[in-house]
């Protein structure tokens, strides 16, 4: 059975749901239509003819969608295995075990949320600790952007830095001012833009939305 087609009927707190089409996109694609759509769903088209590259920086992965010339790119787009935040936690973790304190994942992402830990009723600031690994982490992912995508990086017109981790990324130096871009509340990214695509879909009598345009992504 086809994963569309689980999605398409299923039962939830046994009630039979059932859609009559259902589109899969990739998840960098919603920071695509939350940048070049508006609000009530209307293209921006300068921006949805650009040459863009995404950054959708996760916990585990960097997932890069590239744009060319608002035509999602099979060719350019790829992704970072290992190489999201998760690679913070490490330099974190490895910071406590020297203390002698072991944790488990999620209480390490809590200390890198909250930037502080209590031991035996001690509260220990980890912000300088965080810091210094976020730089690390900003220096390792702007040089293997560099190293893989630097000819698409050549004729970009922006740098997209989206997703939860693209809080603990640092400023990428060497570009001109206003070429790398971090959109407001970058985690909603994702959800943003499939709301907008939603909402462009319910305007448009066709089965095509601008600026979603791909090459067999999805």
């Amino acid at each position: 059975m086809k994963f569309t087609d689980i999605l398409t009927s299923f039962q939830v707190s046994g009630r039979h749901i059932r859609f009559d089409t259902i589109e899969v996109l990739p998840q960098g694609q919603g920071v695509l239509v939350d940048y070049v759509l508006d609000d009530s769903g209307n293209e921006n088209e300068e921006r949805g003819n650009s040459n863009l590259l995404i950054v959708d920086i996760g916990f585990n992965t960097v997932d890069i969608l590239c744009v060319e010339e608002g035509i999602c790119s099979k060719r350019w787009s790829d992704m970072i295995e290992g190489g999201g935040i998760c690679r913070i936690c490490d330099i974190m973790n490895k910071h406590l075990q020297k203390s002698e304190v072991f944790l488990p994942e999620q209480a390490v992402k809590d200390v890198l949320l909250k930037k502080e830990l209590s031991i035996y009723g001690q509260k220990n600031d980890y912000s300088t600790v965080i810091r210094n690994a976020s730089e690390a982490y900003t220096d390792m992912l702007e040089q293997e952007i560099r190293s893989r995508w630097a000819p698409f990086l050549q004729k970009a017109h922006k740098l997209i830095l989206a997703g939860g981790g693209a809080y603990y990324v640092g400023n990428f130096s060497g570009y001109s001012p206003g070429f790398v871009y971090t959109p407001y509340l970058s985690e909603y990214c994702n959800a943003r833009g499939f709301i907008k695509y939603l909402v462009a879909r319910c305007q448009l009598p066709t089965t095509e939305v601008e600026g979603v345009r791909d090459e067999g992504l999805s």
